[in-house]
């Protein structure tokens, strides 16, 4: 399996002093298969940086319905632009979507409401809604997919964490999540875990609300899940990364530790 980090950063640029980065996404690729994790704005262009038509995806997993997470308007017209203005027609072409059930579950009236009737004029891609967690796992050419509800600062918010499984090796990753039992249930035995690091070290309030992780946390929880590999993304850069990697091994984790960059590759 390879994991390309599309993007490692917030939805915010052009910060004094911070290196701009783009919002979390990430491309997931294993045998003949492919995964697009996450639909943040500007997902299009950072597919094709790396060779991959953004119309081309089949399959796509959401973890929660914050705006630099789910762009998915934008992104389904382009597709359709695309289409219009280069005579090919994607409307055979299938487009799994993975979510929460409230997200999933509004998927057409948010379209209607962005374009009134454009479901049946624009040609689109037949969407194949798929609510998450499911009591069995799914599988996608061979890839296991399972995901799990996590703590994102409110019980009112739906957010997922979700774990993939090919040839014996595990990705997980965290999705938007607090410390909570189900993100430490998830990423057990993981041989690479994706985690949220947004909250900064010495941002006690947001620790306070739970809302993100910082690095120590992120740590805790990657050493007593037994991960193998710990990589931090979707952090803000208020930290440097030798404060961030200093901070998460004061948790105890003596396993790799990766500072995520945007169009970096990590492979098992």
């Amino acid at each position: 399996m390879k994991i390309t980090v599309l993007g490692s950063g917030m939805d915010a640029s052009q910060i004094p002093g911070i290196t701009n980065r783009f919002p979390p996404g990430y491309l997931l690729e294993w045998g003949k298969g492919k995964i697009l994790i996450e639909c943040p704005e500007s997902i299009r262009f950072r597919l094709e940086e790396i060779g991959v038509d953004y119309a081309s995806i089949q399959h796509l997993a959401i973890s929660h319905s914050h705006p630099d997470h789910y762009a998915l308007p934008q992104y389904l017209q382009s597709v359709w632009n695309k289409g219009y203005l280069t005579d090919k027609n994607y409307i055979n072409h299938n487009l799994n979507i993975y979510g929460p059930s409230s997200l999933i579950n509004k998927i057409d009236e948010l379209l209607q409401f962005f374009r009134p009737g454009w479901l049946s004029v624009l040609v689109l891609p037949k969407l194949i809604l798929k609510a998450l967690p499911q009591k069995s796992t799914l599988i996608i050419n061979g890839l296991k997919l399972s995901a799990i509800n996590v703590y994102h600062g409110s019980k009112d918010l739906d957010s997922l964490a979700f774990r993939f499984e090919y040839n014996k090796k595990v990705i997980v990753y965290s999705g938007d999540t607090g410390d909570c039992k189900e993100i430490r249930k998830i990423s057990l035995n993981a041989d690479l875990f994706l985690c949220d690091c947004s909250a900064p070290i010495d941002n006690k309030q947001i620790l306070k609300l739970n809302v993100h992780l910082n690095p120590k946390l992120a740590g805790d929880i990657a050493k007593n899940s037994n991960v193998k590999k710990l990589v931090l993304c979707h952090y803000s850069g208020l930290d440097s990364e030798e404060k961030m990697i200093k901070n998460c091994r004061k948790s105890g984790y003596k396993e790799e530790i990766i500072i995520a960059k945007d169009l970096q590759i990590v492979e098992l």
